[in-house]
């Protein structure tokens, strides 16, 4: 089973058709290359021969800069909490209010109800009045 391929991801132009297992072996030899490039960085940025007050002086750094987003990080948490408490009251007094206008509604329909019934009552004696009268 054959399937594209492309040799340099990111570019299309470059897509060509191998079988299967050829085209695995490939992918894992481009990514053992990048891999060794990445351990080969990391490893010779260690052995330059820092002294160890300098790797001492750059964990420092590390340290203060991790702090600093954390402290960040909290500050934003905060605020969010306190909106969220603003946002959370603001919607009970919106629910309180809904709650009153549904029963002040169901009060008028309600008095709607007993008025329409007076009023057919009426149009009744009324009704019989003009048919004695």
């Amino acid at each position: 089973m054959a399937s594209p391929v492309s040799l340099f991801p990111g570019h299309f132009r470059d897509t060509c058709t191998l079988p299967y297992p050829l085209h695995m072996t490939i992918r894992k030899a481009i990514r053992h290359k990048e891999d060794n490039t990445v351990l080969k960085k990391k490893t010779s940025s260690t052995s330059k021969g820092k002294t160890g007050n300098e790797k001492l002086l750059l964990l420092k750094k590390q340290a203060y800069y991790y702090e600093e987003k954390a402290t960040q990080f909290s500050m934003m948490a905060q605020e969010l909490n306190e909106q969220l408490d603003v946002y959370r009251t603001r919607e009970q007094t919106q629910n309180e209010l809904i709650e009153e206008l549904r029963s002040t509604v169901s009060e008028l329909k309600s008095k709607e109800h007993h008025w329409m019934e007076t009023l057919d009552r009426t149009q009744a004696v009324i009704s019989e009045w003009e048919k004695k009268g």
